[in-house]
């Protein structure tokens, strides 16, 4: 029996309990310092969602020392009721067994003196080798700033779009009179190109607070789909009109979908497209329903069409036809309503020979 030892093997080193304890002391010392020179407020919880545990930030952010709040429940932290958990700890708890984990979700902590501070907050379950919960570890983030940020930036932007928007309505008014008083060659290469970009920069604007309002909550309701093209349909007649076109309907009284107060962008954005844009003398708006739970509204012309593999860029943002002088924003527009109201928008071939615009809701 050769007693030699492999060189290769690496010699197993062995600790003496009191080495052994140093090392898990230095181990245990520097996650401590680590998690309390983090900026964000770390909570540990048992598997009753009891405080067990914070770091220094908590007191630095709220103002609580460990002592005040170990032991106390989650939601003695919460400022208000809040939506996510109802204030109580049981749903608290609860959601994250079910979840496991939750990630960013706005909540409003209290200071020690009552100051209200909004928060994110990310949570994980800690379970062992046998899934046993062992506890939950929670990160919360001071967003005070971040909401002052955006408060302010939203303010200065609706500020600007009110003040543009107000001399926009001024540089018309002075180009319609100027338009009435000067020849015929003037108004065609000065006045009415002057007019569009007016006209143009007036959608954008609106356009731009369509899209804020998509990013806001948006709540789904049966709305009757009739009232809603019927309503744009009486103010783009005149439009439509003036460029030699006819918009015919075919949406029957009874259809009613699941979508809300968006749904007129929409259709005003698709039919303005095709009054503008598809060169055509006749625009169809109609209604189908495909199955028992989805309703395809479509928007189509006999105009020039669009080529099949200019269709789905059409539809990102900024994006637009050669002739176009819009914003490129319109029929992303449109796609964004449809999306949010859980549809789809598509660009088909029209039986009328130009394109149809196809967007599918549910049907109520």
């Amino acid at each position: 029996m050769d007693d030699r030892v492999d060189d290769e093997q690496p010699a197993v080193q062995l600790l003496s309990r009191e080495e052994l304890e140093n090392l898990v002391k230095q181990r245990t010392d520097s996650l401590e310092n680590i998690t309390n020179t983090m900026v964000d407020i770390l909570i540990e919880l048992d598997e009753s969602g009891r405080i067990s545990t914070v770091n220094r930030a908590c007191e630095d952010v709220l103002g609580y020392s460990e002592s005040e709040i170990v032991g106390k429940p989650i939601d003695y932290l919460f400022a208000s009721p809040q939506e996510t958990f109802e204030r109580t700890n049981i749903e608290f708890v609860q959601q994250l067994l079910t979840d496991h984990s939750l990630t960013d979700v706005e909540v409003t902590f209290q200071t020690a003196s009552g100051e209200a501070v909004p928060m994110t907050i990310s949570a994980s379950v800690m379970t062992d080798d046998d899934g046993s919960v062992m506890g939950i570890v929670c990160v919360a983030r001071d967003i005070r700033e971040r909401k002052r940020a955006t408060e302010r930036a939203e303010f200065l932007q609706s500020l600007l779009r009110h003040d543009i928007g107000n001399k926009l309505q001024i540089i018309l008014a002075r180009l319609d009179l100027a338009s009435r008083e000067a020849d015929d060659e003037v108004v065609d290469s000065h006045i009415e190109p002057a007019l569009e970009q007016v006209e143009a920069a007036s959608t954008l604007i609106e356009n731009v607070r369509a899209l804020e309002r998509l990013d806001e909550r948006t709540e789904h309701e049966p709305v009757v789909l009739g009232s809603v093209v019927g309503s744009v349909v009486a103010q783009y007649e005149q439009a439509a009109i003036e460029r030699g076109m006819t918009i015919e309907t075919e949406v029957q009284p009874e259809m009613v979908v699941l979508a809300g107060p968006l749904l007129d962008e929409l259709v005003a954005n698709l039919l303005e497209n095709a009054i503008q844009h598809s060169g055509g003398t006749l625009v169809r708006i109609r209604a189908v329903r495909d199955d028992s739970d989805e309703l395809r509204l479509c928007v189509e012309d006999d105009g020039r069409g669009i080529p099949a593999d200019e269709r789905e860029r059409l539809l990102a943002k900024y994006e637009k036809g050669e002739a176009s002088t819009g914003t490129g924003l319109g029929t992303y527009l449109a796609r964004r309503v449809a999306e949010t109201y859980g549809g789809t928008l598509d660009i088909r071939d029209s039986e009328l020979g130009g394109v149809s615009f196809e967007a599918t809701f549910l049907s109520v």
